[in-house]
């Protein structure tokens, strides 16, 4: 038999918002960081991503008016791939405003991953739109129809600048920024690539007319840039969506950091997953150790329970 008892207690917490006004433990402070101030990034981000909206949606208007005249292309593509840019930033706009919400008795963790469904959503409709550029553009390999060069490099030039602006505009402060303007970002950064191909196109075409094929071919690049940019941040939404372990953490080294807490004698069922980019929950249960048997206490006096992992 043993020579004392232990209860179990079943804890759980996670990384709070700014109206968080209790203390936690220092080292877990550090192993599952907070996001105090989450609430004001998302406002900063608010206005970037409806600063950034205006622009883009007047870059695709002036894109898609000039693609008629010039019968090009690669700069109809650019225009509906800015296009849907815009579209994006509208969803990410609603994200933000819902992840701000207040927690609730039935949404307990908030409305965080709001932003990462929004995001999600975005990414995999910008890799289906790869895909369809990919395939129209294979279409148009054989195609002769004459490419005003001087309209698509101009198009383009002003593109270019508008982008490089709104890359600027979305720049996120840190790796742990929100992942719809990270998401949007990644958008516009594959859209200087794109312009820069397509002023490229354009140039060409202006200088040699009839070097008609150059157009498809270039965008069959644009659509791989696009995919290669986008892919890893699609692959980190459904990270968080999948609740996987963020990567910045060390589960053993949690365990061992619970384990050194004075009456923990056992730590059990460890979990530790996002629940939005930049907010960790983790949940645990831990055997706790009897306080020492005083004169005159019970002898078989066991103390249990738990308490905040984090």
């Amino acid at each position: 038999g043993h020579d004392h008892g232990h209860g179990h207690g079943h804890s759980h917490s996670h990384a709070h918002g700014p109206d968080c006004d209790h203390n936690h433990s220092s080292f877990l402070s550090m192993l599952l960081p907070h996001t105090h101030g989450l609430d004001s990034h998302r406002h900063a981000d608010l206005l970037s991503i409806a600063v950034s909206l205006v622009i883009a949606l007047s870059v695709a208007i002036a894109e898609a008016t000039a693609s008629v005249y010039a019968h090009s292309h690669v700069l109809a593509l650019e225009a509906g791939h800015i296009l849907l840019d815009s579209v994006s930033l509208v969803v990410a706009m609603i994200a933000i405003i819902v992840a701000r919400r207040e927690r609730t008795p039935r949404a307990s963790f908030g409305f965080g991953r709001a932003e990462v469904l929004a995001a999600t959503g975005s990414l995999v409709a910008l890799l289906v739109l790869c895909g369809t550029i990919g395939a129209d553009a294979v279409r148009k390999l054989g195609s002769k129809e004459e490419v005003h060069g001087d309209i698509v490099t101009g198009t383009a030039a002003v593109a270019l600048v508008a982008n490089v602006i709104m890359s600027c505009i979305l720049s996120p402060s840190s790796e742990t920024g929100s992942i719809n303007v990270r998401a949007a970002r990644a958008h516009v950064i594959a859209d200087c690539f794109e312009s820069f191909l397509v002023l490229v196109t354009g140039f060409v075409l202006w200088c040699k007319p009839t070097w008609t094929f150059i157009d498809p071919v270039l965008s069959l690049v644009v659509a791989g840039i696009i995919f290669v940019t986008n892919a890893p941040l699609l692959a980190e939404c459904l990270s968080v969506l999948m609740e996987f372990k963020p990567k910045h953490v060390d589960p053993d080294l949690v365990h061992e950091e619970l384990l050194g807490v004075p009456m923990v004698a056992a730590v059990d069922e460890l979990h530790i997953w996002s629940i939005a980019v930049g907010e960790i929950a983790a949940s645990v249960k831990v055997g706790i150790r009897p306080p020492p048997a005083t004169v005159g206490g019970g002898a078989n006096g066991a103390a249990g329970g738990g308490g905040n992992a984090a």
